[in-house]
């Protein structure tokens, strides 16, 4: 039987091996997770003696402490679960919203927000922000309470990125009616400071891949800007640190790159998922919106660039050496999923496991051997 639930359809596909054979079966299994929208997920770099696998999950429909899960599998058993583990903010009373992204460094687990806001505008200070808290010992297979640092929540990431992507003439994509409009809609609660971080010409922009390395630089996949030719954006930021005080290393884009082999100026692609692991990134590109939100509210991005809506979703590699070759990127491409939305991906000794946005049903999915 499947559950019926509002916001959204998790659906995690489950591929055999590392080499993630692109014809493998899958088969489906439905759990229940309540209204939860689920946008990413990250393996434990732990795991208690109990589990078989297990990943954080975070969901994108408001505050991030109410949306912070565990995706379980428990030895000597193929039936998935989610954990609702107990979260706190500090400082108290911090509001964030539209968490799309998690990432690991020393001992951390951190988490983004998209940095956008609502389909028609304006943008919203609530999902300017970077959280993060300390990954902790398990006892036993119980579900932790944490505690999540928020980060300084500003236009400051807006800015420097703007500044990059114009300093380093990045192709980007014109802004159109509707997306100019959004960007002039005023914005709630904002400081002088951050009121001078918003400038005329910049493009909003939609976090939705992120991967830190051990270096503690951060990749981020754009979903939104996409480059004039509607081709996905990689940037590499440090000083992410200085976000949760004094930092040694100031916030910078130290790098940013183009995805030639995906999109076009027909189908328009942003990234939606990202993982890091022996050299190599493994990445979900995808439409960069949906026609309507949760409500049916019609979206600026999709009437402005509707060769943006309808892309095929591909799991891409990307060789970690090849960002050194300059700013241009070419990627291989491992699968295409026809008519699902991945949100997110992860790798494993096992295989890859992806997150599906859709509606009405959680389903888990594997491979049969």
């Amino acid at each position: 039987m499947r559950t019926k639930f509002p916001g959204g359809l998790l659906l995690v596909m489950l591929l055999a091996s590392a080499g993630l054979a692109p014809g493998a079966e899958l088969s489906i299994q439905t759990i229940e997770s309540g209204p939860l929208e689920a946008s990413e997920i990250l393996p434990l770099d732990k795991l208690p003696g109990e589990w078989e696998e297990a990943y954080w999950l975070v969901g994108d429909e408001k505050e991030i402490e109410g949306n912070l899960r565990l995706l379980v599998r428990e030895r000597n058993n193929a039936t998935w679960k989610l954990k609702l583990v107990a979260a706190t903010v500090s400082p108290p009373g911090m509001k964030t919203d539209d968490t799309e992204a998690l990432g690991r460094y020393q001992g951390y687990v951190y988490a983004f927000g998209s940095h956008f806001g609502k389909k028609q505008g304006p943008l919203e200070l609530d999902r300017q922000f970077v959280a993060r808290f300390r990954e902790p010992e398990f006892e036993g297979a119980t579900a932790p309470n944490v505690t999540i640092e928020i980060g300084r929540i500003s236009f400051e990431l807006h800015r420097v990125i703007n500044d990059a992507l114009r300093s380093r003439a990045v192709p980007v994509i014109g802004l159109r009616e509707k997306t100019a409009e959004l960007m002039a809609k005023p914005i709630k609660k904002l400081s002088t400071e951050d009121q001078s971080r918003i400038r005329p010409g910049d493009a909003p922009l939609n976090f939705e891949a992120v991967a830190i390395l051990e270096s503690g630089e951060v990749l981020i996949g754009l979903r939104f800007p996409v480059s004039a030719e509607g081709h996905p954006i990689l940037l590499r930021v440090t000083g992410i640190e200085s976000l949760f005080g004094p930092a040694a290393t100031p916030l910078e884009v130290t790098g940013a790159w183009v995805l030639e082999s995906a999109g076009s100026s027909g189908q328009l692609m942003g990234f939606r998922g990202m993982a890091v692991d022996n050299g190599w990134i493994d990445a979900i590109v995808g439409s960069i919106e949906r026609e309507t939100d949760g409500d049916g509210d019609p979206s600026a991005l999709a009437e402005d660039y509707p060769a943006g809506n309808h892309a095929v979703a591909l799991h891409v590699g990307i060789a970690l050496n090849d960002l050194k070759a300059g700013p241009v990127l070419l990627a291989e491409t491992i699968r295409r999923f026809e008519g699902k939305a991945i949100e997110s991906i992860a790798v494993t000794p096992r295989g890859a496991r992806y997150v599906v946005d859709g509606a009405e049903d959680v389903e888990v999915l594997s491979t049969t051997e």
